[in-house]
């Protein structure tokens, strides 16, 4: 099951699965039409534990990679030498 938003600004694509996975891979692709950031959300406990992975788009930030347990925020990873472009296709 999808939902997509695209009509509003700050657009997502929430996916739902009936089952549980332990582990695998996503890959994604996207084209931002603005500047700012691309995130996705996975291992998604709640609203307060999760994994980030963030992309900014005018390669400010680069690209965090953030664990986030009950509310507190750790990064992982950073590349500030990356970002995306807008108007242009980008494949995580």
């Amino acid at each position: 099951m999808y939902s997509a938003l695209a009509d509003q600004p700050g657009a997502f694509l929430y996916l739902q699965y009936q089952r549980l996975c332990k582990n695998g891979v996503v890959e994604i692709e996207f084209l931002a039409e603005e500047d700012g950031y691309v995130g996705i959300h996975f291992r998604v406990k709640n609203q307060l534990t999760y994994y980030l992975l963030k992309i900014d788009g005018q390669k400010k930030l680069g690209v965090t990679l953030k664990k986030v347990m009950n509310g507190k925020h750790q990064v992982l990873a950073k590349d500030e030498t990356v970002g995306f472009v807008k108007m242009k296709w980008h494949k995580i």
